[in-house]
């Protein structure tokens, strides 16, 4: 943890997020998402 309260990872690599929680995070639906990617 830093100084600011914040948790910071060693390898950020090793985070992942399904489509679903990217979906909800961003508020867009699905086709528009994978456009994005």
């Amino acid at each position: 943890m830093n100084p600011d309260n914040i948790i910071m990872t060693e390898n950020v690599t090793d985070i992942w997020m399904s489509e679903p929680e990217l979906v909800e995070l961003f508020g867009v639906i699905v086709p528009t998402l994978r456009a994005a990617i």
